[in-house]
């Protein structure tokens, strides 16, 4: 297995832990984060990573990412994973309170590997099929 797959897969299994510090030891402290849900805004840092990451944890106490499949840049720096994700809003996430309701979605987080660290990921999902789910 790839170093960077393993990588990836251990910070997912983090994220399903609800490791907050697990998740972040992968990250350089300069990481660059964004997704399609905001396009062109881009967070920089550690401390922003932590929250958008908290976000999650806050609305979700079920939080999990299943990965599928990898793909990898020939020179093994970057790596997109395909994964489900899955929670129960039974906390406040985007404006929204608790539903007790259940999302499932796809989706493809693109890291990219400096030195033994992320220093950048990319998260491409579908945030309306998402909050439609929660409603």
């Amino acid at each position: 297995m790839k170093r960077i797959q393993q990588m990836a897969l251990e910070e997912a299994e983090c994220l399903n832990n609800r490791d907050l510090d697990g998740v972040c030891k992968f990250y350089t402290d300069d990481v660059v984060y964004g997704d399609t849900s905001d396009p062109g805004n881009y967070i920089s840092g550690k401390a922003g990573f932590r929250e958008v990451t908290q976000a999650l944890f806050d609305g979700f106490s079920d939080i999990k990412a299943v990965p599928l499949r990898f793909l990898f840049t020939e020179d093994d720096n970057v790596v997109a994973m395909e994964h489900v994700l899955t929670g129960t809003l039974d906390g406040t996430f985007a404006g929204i309170g608790p539903t007790g309701k259940k999302f499932e979605i796809k989706a493809v987080s693109v890291y990219e590997l400096r030195g033994e660290l992320f220093c950048r990921e990319f998260l491409y999902w579908d945030m309306n099929s998402m909050m439609e789910q929660l409603k």
